[in-house]
């Protein structure tokens, strides 16, 4: 029967939950809220469907079924096209852009004229309209402050971790070394490789 090798270690913990001395200036939150503001904003969203007609007269056509409350699909089959269904979409999701810019001018409800769009002829009829959303510097604050709080506390382990190897460096031991950065110490009882204690427990140790 053999036993394994059991290590004792000594381990400085630098955890950036443990740093409280850290503060973010107003300027830093007002260029975070400005880089990230189209992101944290919800646009305004449109579901519409799109009829392509073969020409004017057809688009017309088109435009006064949509308007009598006739079924887009129905329309589009009795004129030998597919419908095409935009759902809950932003504006920028639309590749054409005259499509989109006309969809985007119309009210819920509301039958274009016949649209030249970059691929054809079409008439849009609008389902329904979800207001965009602009998220205010004060709704955004918490949460950028929270971020940017955060990152500053890893900042100041990276700073405290590098001021600790130069000591140990300089021939510190890792006591005075983690008493002049500041950093606790955790002693280990003796395990293996495998993380085992003597008794076989496995201790939660990375």
């Amino acid at each position: 029967l053999r036993r394994p090798e059991f290590r004792r270690f000594t381990v400085a913990i630098f955890s950036a939950s443990a740093v409280r001395d850290v503060s973010v200036a107003e300027a830093d939150i007002v260029r975070a809220y400005e880089f990230q503001k189209d992101s944290l904003s919800r646009p305004e969203r449109r579901t519409f469907v799109q009829v392509p007609a073969k020409d004017a007269a057809t688009g017309q056509r088109i435009a006064a079924a949509l308007r009598a409350g006739q079924d887009p699909a129905a329309v589009a089959r009795a004129n030998n096209v597919e419908v095409v269904r935009y759902d809950d979409r932003p504006k920028s999701s639309v590749v054409d852009k005259k499509i989109a810019d006309a969809a985007f001018s119309l009210a819920a409800g509301q039958v274009s004229q016949p649209v030249q769009g970059d691929l054809g002829l079409a008439v849009l009829k609008v389902v329904s309209v979800t207001p965009g959303q602009t998220v205010s510097l004060e709704q955004a604050r918490p949460q950028i402050v929270e971020r940017l709080t955060q990152e500053a506390r890893r900042d100041k382990v990276y700073e405290l971790v590098e001021r600790f190897t130069q000591l140990r460096e300089q021939g510190r031991t890792i006591e005075q070394a983690a008493r002049e950065v500041g950093v606790p110490l955790q002693s280990l009882p003796p395990i293996t490789q495998e993380g085992q204690a003597p008794n076989g427990q496995r201790l939660p140790l990375p």
